[in-house]
């Protein structure tokens, strides 16, 4: 699939949103959840098994969800370099396209052969035969005076 420049902009609205999104949900949580996480560990919850089993599973789970939230940041921000490194790229190829095609145009304007001037007896206009006679016998048959395309005048 080929990559346009409309699509790094559709792309690059997409990883926007998802940031704004990712800031709506860990900003508001980022000051709780850690304070939440700081206060688990021992002593936290009761000895009772339940509360101990409790509180290990709502540890993990906090844990689980500052992972998640840094691990949607930085795949958003990984998406949005890859995107730039593609856009760069195509960019250059853009470039070297662009110079590659130059060099052609270049190269085929320098090589081409300057167009023949060709003049034909058919391309003298009736009646003006005589500008374009030779002088002296050159080019006469049988005696009779010729132009230079070997016309008799």
């Amino acid at each position: 699939m080929a990559l346009t420049p409309q699509m790094v902009m559709a792309n690059v609205s997409r990883l926007e949103g998802l940031l704004r999104e990712i800031g709506t949900l860990a900003g508001p949580l980022a000051g709780p959840l850690a304070e939440a996480r700081a206060q688990q560990g021992p002593g936290k919850w009761s000895a009772i098994p339940e509360c101990t089993q409790f509180g290990q599973r709502y540890a993990q789970t906090l844990d689980t969800l500052a992972r998640s939230l840094d691990t949607l940041s930085r795949d958003v921000g990984t998406a949005a370099r890859n995107l730039l490194d593609n856009a760069q790229a195509m960019e250059r190829v853009d470039d070297d396209t662009r110079e590659r095609l130059m060099a052609l145009v270049r190269s085929a304007e320098a090589s081409a052969p300057a167009p023949a001037a060709v003049c034909t007896p058919y391309d003298i206009p009736a009646g003006q035969d005589a500008l374009y006679s030779a002088s002296g016998t050159e080019g006469t048959t049988n005696g009779a005076d010729t132009n230079a395309f070997g016309r008799s005048s």
